[in-house]
């Protein structure tokens, strides 16, 4: 599990659903994201990012009824002064954001969530739709210079070979965790994989792990914010550690939107400005206007989807970062494949 394989394969559930009820196989090598239960799950760097980067396919699930998890890496506290209150404010307007979505009351229960037997985090479940949660870990925001080495501390979290770094998290204020917890490169890693095994998702959403350095050339180190490639490439090792139920990957660009065109229609664009509504007025750095408005007027994937899977004989999917295939009526068989990363375009000729 190391940087050269930071990026997983990835299809998109909805568009090859009936190509895919077409193969069969045992149930540990057919992915449940096309069993009759769908669940999503996004990990992301920051409170707010599912909700303007990976909107409106967010709200879709939600409405649809679709169990939802979303998972925030860091607390967002940047260098505001108090970091703790900051960092439970934009908790909360997660948790607004996402009552506006699933059209109900801000009403949510806490916990601790114990996911191993050295690290805790925050869960919020929705009491009137259970099946949504948001789990918060609370590293440090890239422009923290309180962080353990100072700033960049998911940047550093990831480039540290050894492992040897270790990372402590924030406690919100009125936070169900009243302590911090330690993390290192491995630690945070495992921890995503608990997650998935505790959630079951069978999508999972994640930012740019790898950005498009023809575009935001305004900032060549990493041509999006560096929180958000780092919670992309962590997820990405994750799945490659997970030994669930297969699930597929989605990646989504962020920042970089900016330069691209406008994509949404006149009523995503509307819903979309709704549901950024209900976070804006708990975070003070946040508005409706920019740089925030291109961005709620567009959504866009990280890399173009394939079209056609099929052959004369056989489908054809990116599961976890490897490349399948089917014929009818038979399993899954995992291909060959000389090494490197692969998107989700799968094209069959």
């Amino acid at each position: 599990m190391r940087k050269a394989r930071y990026w997983a394969g990835m299809v998109t559930a909805a568009t090859m659903v009936v190509v895919l009820l077409a193969c069969s196989g045992q149930p540990d090598r057919v992915p449940l994201a096309f069993a009759p239960t769908v669940r999503y799950m996004q990990v992301i760097a920051h409170a707010d990012d599912d909700l303007l980067f990976m909107n409106p396919d967010l709200v879709a699930g939600i409405r649809a009824g679709t169990p939802t998890t979303g998972v925030y890496l860091t607390g967002g506290e940047t260098d505001k002064p108090d970091p703790q209150a900051y960092t439970a404010r934009r908790q909360a307007g997660t948790r607004a954001a996402y009552a506006q979505m699933a059209g109900v009351p801000d009403e949510w229960t806490a916990q601790r969530l114990d996911v191993d037997a050295h690290h805790s985090v925050e869960q919020y479940t929705m009491r009137a739709r259970p099946q949504i949660h948001v789990v918060f870990v609370n590293l440090p925001e890239n422009n923290d210079p309180r962080a353990v080495g100072g700033k960049e501390a998911l940047v550093r979290l990831w480039n540290d070979e050894t492992s040897l770094l270790r990372v402590g998290t924030l406690v919100p204020v009125g936070g169900v965790v009243p302590r911090s917890y330690f993390y290192t490169h491995d630690e945070l890693v495992q921890l995503l994989v608990n997650l998935f095994t505790r959630f079951q998702p069978t999508v999972v959403r994640s930012q740019d792990p790898d950005p498009d350095n023809r575009l935001l050339l305004d900032t060549p180190r990493f041509h999006d914010h560096p929180d958000h490639v780092m919670a992309a490439r962590f997820t990405a090792a994750a799945t490659q550690l997970y030994r669930g139920p297969r699930f597929v990957s989605l990646n989504y660009r962020d920042y970089a939107m900016t330069e691209l065109p406008p994509n949404l229609t006149p009523a995503d664009h509307q819903t979309k400005i709704g549901i950024f509504g209900a976070y804006v007025p708990h975070d003070s750095d946040s508005t409706l206007g920019n740089p925030y408005a291109p961005w709620l007027s567009r959504m866009y994937q990280r890399f173009p989807l394939g079209s056609s899977w099929t052959d004369a004989g056989r489908a054809y999917a990116v599961f976890n970062g490897a490349l399948y295939a089917c014929a009818p009526g038979s399993p899954w068989t995992e291909l060959p494949w000389p090494g490197g990363p692969i998107t989700q375009a799968v094209s069959a000729a």
